[in-house]
């Protein structure tokens, strides 16, 4: 499981950024996430999770071949959020081929997600980028900040735009995901399942190679993001949280 640097968030603060701190925000995910592909890859104990998850860098064991694929989802990860708006307002990207809105039932209730296959026309085996928004931000909104399918991990990934489930916190309501005080609708244990839910499926259709899952996320996705490689750290080989809010 590779556990990569992360801009921190205090626990119990949500993590929402300003319009004026979107620059700043690109220049230190740049920044951490260009220093992650350089150098070692950190590798979390399965029996200690939680203990390491906050640890940006640790004891390296993983093959050349599961850095050289991590290494290419962070170039995507990185062009998108640095081309993009950040964690603010932007466009969706306008290339909706192999674009769909797929419905998901996990553990009765019916959860949906965008899926974007990749624009090189691969179709089996592939690797699967899961991106999380923030706090107040639904999957569409995610998409047009991150737009990840416009970069180099858009040309051989699929990549996933989780919708989070809407929750009321202090009379109002908003999409949330799990693990967060005002995520009154949704827990972290219902939004892992969910994400297994879609590698199973993904799996089951061959469209996705379940040794080659990743996940990022911004603020509350951030968090979640981070969340999966403690809850579920057979799920996703590499995680991503930026501006995290940690609970």
């Amino acid at each position: 499981m590779n556990f990569l640097p992360h801009l921190s968030q205090r626990a119990g603060e949500p993590a929402e950024q300003p319009a004026q701190s979107r620059r700043i925000l690109r220049r230190g995910l740049t920044g951490a996430l260009a220093a992650a592909a350089a150098l070692s890859l950190s590798f979390v104990p399965q029996g200690f999770p939680e203990a390491q998850a906050q640890s940006s860098m640790g004891s390296l064991s993983s093959s050349a071949g599961d850095l050289e694929d991590l290494a290419g989802i962070i170039n995507g990860i990185v062009g998108g959020l640095e081309n993009g708006g950040g964690g603010g307002a932007g466009t969706a990207p306008n290339n909706n081929a192999n674009l769909s809105e797929r419905t998901f039932s996990v553990n009765g209730k019916t959860r949906k997600a965008i899926v974007k296959m990749p624009k090189s026309g691969l179709r089996s085996n592939l690797p699967v980028v899961f991106m999380f928004g923030g706090w107040q931000h639904d999957a569409n909104k995610a998409r047009s900040y991150a737009g990840l399918e416009n970069t180099a991990a858009g040309d051989s990934a699929i990549i996933v735009y989780p919708e989070p489930v809407r929750s009321t916190f202090k009379g109002e309501t908003y999409p949330a995901w799990g693990g967060a005080p005002y995520a009154t609708n949704t827990s972290r244990g219902a939004d892992v399942a969910f994400v297994r839910q879609i590698v199973n499926t993904l799996v089951r259709e061959g469209k996705a190679d379940r040794n080659r899952v990743y996940a990022t996320g911004l603020s509350n996705g951030g968090g979640l993001a981070l969340g999966l490689g403690c809850a579920a750290p057979d799920l996703v080989k590499g995680v991503v949280g930026v501006s995290g809010a940690y609970y």
